[in-house]
């Protein structure tokens, strides 16, 4: 089986906002986490994700796809074209990277090794 995804972020102009909307149409579980200037949300069963504010304003959406190895994945995505955003970044509760595809599509690693495939 492929790897799962396993967060999700929805980004935009005003991640307060933005969360605010999708809670109240989803019945999303919402919470601020204001020292990282991020959004999280909980969907019960399914998976979660988060709101930022682009610097640009600009909305994407970027799917978060769990690996085991970042680094093999991050050269494997180099190899087939693809381009670094951001490299590896370990937070306290998360390791992530993210990467564009050819088409211009961002992608978000991230580890967990126990759950990198079905």
């Amino acid at each position: 089986m492929g790897n799962k995804i396993v967060h999700i972020e929805i980004n935009g102009s005003n991640r307060s906002e933005i969360g605010s909307w999708y809670g109240s149409i989803f019945n999303w579980k919402i919470e601020s986490h204001e020292e990282y200037d991020f959004t999280t949300f909980g969907t019960g069963d399914g998976t979660g994700g988060g709101f930022a504010t682009t610097e640009d304003a600009k909305p994407v959406v970027i799917p978060y796809i769990s690996v085991d190895d970042l680094q093999a994945t991050i050269d494997a995505i180099l190899a087939k074209g693809g381009t670094l955003k951001e490299g590896i970044t370990e937070m306290p509760f998360v390791t992530y990277a993210i990467c564009v595809d050819p088409f211009g599509h961002q992608i978000g690693l991230m580890l967990d090794p126990d759950n990198a495939r079905d």
